[in-house]
């Protein structure tokens, strides 16, 4: 076996000679594309992604290997994990033939050497076969979502090149060696039988010639790597790697107070950090954030792939930075600047953790701080923001009315309560989520809550000018409600909408406001759970629940409101995209504020979706979702067969 293993390849000097500097030229092509790559690269400004590394190194391992997000999709995925680890195994099963060949490594001994063989040929095999699929999907089926271009030719075109001709030079070694373990190759030897009647000499020249052509593609694959979006077998580790690892949804805050910064937002590719930059490397193109994007979805001119391929266009052009104020027009459309829900579905969809919400908010930050350009829409919004602490500009004198004639107590005038009720704009204000706040208020006193509200001296969240681009007027009112907030003494907030449950648990702290907030579907469903609330579980028509993608996608908040639903009674229809993949109502991202003009709008199709479940109800936890939907059914659906509800309403409805 020894003897067998020893033959590996038949080459002269000659050979061997032109072989390393094939070697030589490759790495040295390709060490120079990454220098080009991370010239570009470190351009960007710090991102602060070296902490827990341990956590980073292992999970990376994790997801590149097992390639989880790829799987999600799942006839692309199996295709992409045979190409990967065809790869993997021959790369690896190549290097451990040139140690044993030209090094005399002894690694192929004993019973190792025919599973060996039986692993590289099923390897080239599995890559082989995800290959020919990766090219039906593009060239024969033409699969929506997919950007061909002319250089995926030559991507899927070389290692098929290198699997093919990996089975001709093992064909010709097992004919030219009469290996008796060739059986083990089971590919390799079936071509070997064509070959047996050919003389040795032939065969050997033959072989080398074989494998001096499966090495000069192998290093020249190597070789065009950085070039290429092959680039993404470096990135996507490495986009992996660096990914955040804190709270989902959470955005970067502004340093407002420093005089040394000169301009905010991003105008100019350098004002993107690294990882901003090294995410356009990482992006393979699949289609998968558009394929899941409410806006491209309904027809607006917004993909937010498109966005990361026009970045990668702007950011090199000769190997060397472009900067220059005003480029949005040739970055993104204006349009779609402003169609985006940061919703997070594209980011949640993407395989190599790209980050596109933070992209589009940092543009939006420099239309909105630095160049006064943003629709026109927002203009009262911002100021009644500003003067009034809510967006619709009625006085703060009013925020309490909707508990006029209940028993609701006002911190100022009762004292700080154990949990703060926090109403939110659309429950002070809109006259629909009035009658949420209201039940919530109901359930809490029926079960024995010491609760308050801070009535006129609760201002907007912000959370809507945060993501419109407006930090300045969010740490505004941020710091306000933290101020009121700690001078109350207050700890533990319930608040029903997921925008300002997100700003105050996940965002607050970054300007020092820390409390323990809790949505109110969790505390109800812990209040039910535990007997608190006692309601009757009866059977009851189907209901289909939205999932607030603040609450759900950016705070995994997908059981509690399911578990109330299911404890009442209910029978669950879910519609086609649900929970992780949820579909969002389209009022997020300051999207509630401004008129959807461009192709459908975004609350009626999701609306159409809760209809095709033949609910009776549609359930929901977001005073945004209640609204959209609710509209949106009444222009899909004039009878209005199905209602919109809240969770909170159910709860009253069945309180024993």
């Amino acid at each position: 076996m020894e003897r067998i293993a020893s033959r590996e390849i038949f080459w002269n000097v000659e050979s061997r000679e032109l072989l390393y500097l094939l070697s030589c030229a490759a790495a040295a092509v390709f060490l120079f594309g990454m220098y080009r790559k991370y010239s570009v690269w470190r351009q960007g400004q710090p991102a602060g992604r070296n902490d827990r590394l341990w956590y980073r190194t292992m999970s990376t391992m994790a997801f590149v290997f097992a390639q989880g997000r790829i799987l999600r999709r799942r006839r692309a995925g199996l295709t992409h994990l045979l190409v990967f680890w065809g790869m993997a195994v021959l790369f690896a099963g190549t290097i451990i033939v040139a140690l044993q060949a030209h090094w005399e490594v002894k690694l192929l001994q004993g019973r190792l050497y025919p599973w060996f063989k039986l692993a590289m040929d099923l390897a080239g095999t599995g890559m082989l076969v995800g290959l020919l699929a990766a090219i039906d999907r593009r060239y024969r089926r033409r699969e929506q979502g997919l950007d061909s271009r002319a250089e995926d030719g030559i991507v899927l075109a070389l290692p098929a090149g290198i699997a093919v001709t990996g089975f001709i030079v093992e064909s010709l070694r097992i004919a030219a060696t009469q290996d008796p373990w060739g059986g083990w190759a089971p590919v390799g030897n079936a071509i070997a039988h064509l070959l047996r009647g050919a003389a040795s000499g032939k065969l050997n020249r033959a072989h080398e010639i074989a494998w001096l052509a499966h090495s000069s593609l192998a290093l020249g694959f190597i070789g065009y790597i950085p070039f290429s979006r092959l680039i993404h077998v470096v990135a996507a580790p490495l986009t992996t790697f660096f990914r955040p690892l804190g709270q989902k949804g959470v955005l970067t805050p502004l340093d407002l107070e420093n005089e040394g910064i000169r301009r905010f937002g991003v105008g100019a590719i350098d004002d993107f950090t690294w990882k901003d930059l090294l995410d356009t490397d990482a992006c393979v193109l699949c289609g998968r954030c558009q394929d899941n994007c409410p806006a491209h979805v309904t027809g607006k001119p917004l993909s937010p792939g498109k966005l990361i391929r026009n970045l990668k266009a702007q950011a090199t052009e000769k190997g060397r930075m472009i900067s220059g104020d005003g480029f949005v027009g040739d970055l993104i459309e204006e349009d779609a600047l402003w169609a985006c829900t940061t919703c997070g579905s594209c980011a949640e969809q993407c395989p190599v953790f790209v980050e596109h919400v933070p992209k589009f908010v940092g543009l939006r930050r420099r239309r909105v701080l630095m160049e006064s350009k943003f629709p026109t829409e927002l203009i009262p919004v911002f100021r009644n923001m500003e003067s009034s602490g809510n967006p619709w500009g009625i006085g703060r004198t009013k925020r309490a009315d909707w508990c006029s004639g209940l028993d609701v107590k006002v911190v100022s005038k009762d004292g700080p309560p154990e949990y703060l009720f926090w109403t939110g704009c659309a429950g002070s204000f809109d006259d629909r989520n009035r009658r949420v706040a209201v039940a919530m208020s109901g359930i809490m006193s029926r079960a024995g809550v010491d609760f308050a509200i801070l009535g006129p001296e609760e201002n907007c969240c912000g959370e809507s000018a945060r993501r419109l681009g407006n930090e300045y007027l969010f740490q505004s009112l941020a710091r306000e409600n933290i101020d009121t907030l700690y001078g109350y003494g207050i700890k533990k907030v319930i608040t029903h909408c997921p925008h300002c449950f997100h700003a105050l648990k996940n965002e607050y702290p970054q300007l020092g406001g820390r409390f323990e907030v809790i949505h109110h579907t969790e505390w109800l469903a812990r209040c039910i759970e535990t007997g608190r609330i006692e309601v009757k579980k009866e059977a009851r028509g189907p209901v289909t629940y939205q999932d607030p993608c603040y609450l759900g996608r950016y705070n995994d908040g997908y059981r509690a409101p399911r578990e109330i639903l299911k404890a009442l009674g209910f029978r669950l229809t879910e519609m086609p995209a649900s929970s992780r993949e949820s579909f969002c109502c389209g009022a997020g991202g300051g999207r509630m504020w401004l008129e959807e003009r461009i192709g459908e709008r975004i609350n009626v199709r999701r609306s159409g979706d809760a209809l095709g479940t033949a609910a009776e109800s549609i359930a929901t936890a977001c005073p945004f979702c209640l609204t959209m939907m609710e509209d949106g059914v009444k222009l899909k659906d004039p009878s209005e067969r199905i209602r919109t509800v809240d969770v909170a309403e159910l709860v009253v409805e069945a309180v024993r």
